[in-house]
């Protein structure tokens, strides 16, 4: 009787190991206990890495296009530098001083891109031109003080200095630059645009030009800008005028509204 009792508890003991071997073989999680004890659970989610969220980068947005000037900015940024500015239908003009001399301005919108500023320096009777010595020297003159240029007005017989500019870096501060170193050009130069001429035939008595001078004439007179549109405009010196037989200053009264109006 007692070696049955003995076999019948090894048995069931052998039972009880096989069913936790199978137990243990598909989950560590007592059947007993399929959801764990909280200490369980506890102990998996600290043992479960942290979840890291990875930073995000400051969201940038593209560079704004620098917007292109506009007539009525041209007058805000004369006046911002000091000049007493007044908008016409296509320019705006003022009165730059250097020297002895009052020089008027003419600033406009050239094309798409640029900013045109243009010092008109003096105009020709119908019966002077300008001269190849003249025209030579401004030649010169331009490879001097490249990027600005004397420029001859062939329909307007005028004689402009000028500089372009973009319009993305026209403003206040590089207007008042750009007009001082052209009145500076301007009245450092006064002796070649403001020298006296003689009336073409009296140049063709007193020497033929050679093909030298005339091929720098050429040179000299670039395209013609008489369209400014209207408005006062002159120029005067701070000293009294000098005396010569074509006025080296500006009379008009409308810039460019006629070819050759004095």
């Amino acid at each position: 009787m007692f070696q049955l009792t003995f076999s019948l508890t090894i048995v069931c003991s052998l039972l009880c190991a096989s069913a936790a071997s199978a137990e243990d073989l598909f989950s560590s999680t007592r059947i007993s206990s399929p959801f764990g004890t909280p200490v369980e659970q506890k102990a998996k989610q600290q043992s479960k890495p942290p979840v890291t969220t990875q930073p995000q980068a400051p969201q940038t947005t593209a560079p704004s296009q620098p917007q292109a000037v506009t007539l009525v900015e041209l007058e805000q940024f004369a006046t911002a530098a000091g000049y007493e500015a007044k908008r016409n239908d296509s320019f705006v003009s003022f009165v730059v001083t250097s020297g002895k001399w009052d020089l008027p301005v003419a600033v406009s919108i050239e094309n798409a891109n640029l900013v045109r500023f243009a010092i008109p320096l003096r105009t020709f009777s119908a019966n002077q031109t300008l001269s190849g010595q003249q025209a030579m020297s401004i030649l010169a003159l331009n490879e001097q003080h490249r990027p600005a240029s004397f420029s001859y007005q062939t329909q307007s017989r005028r004689l402009d200095l000028q500089l372009f500019l973009p319009k993305t870096v026209v403003n206040a501060n590089s207007m008042k630059a750009a007009l001082t170193k052209l009145a500076g050009i301007a009245a450092g130069s006064d002796s070649t645009w403001n020298a006296t001429i003689a009336p073409p035939q009296q140049q063709a008595q007193a020497q033929p030009q050679t093909q030298q001078q005339q091929s720098a004439q050429q040179v000299a007179q670039g395209p013609d800008r008489t369209q400014f549109g209207t408005g006062s405009f002159g120029m005067r010196t701070n000293q009294p005028k000098p005396q010569t037989s074509s006025k080296p200053y500006w009379e008009l009264d409308k810039i460019g509204s006629a070819p050759g109006r004095k």
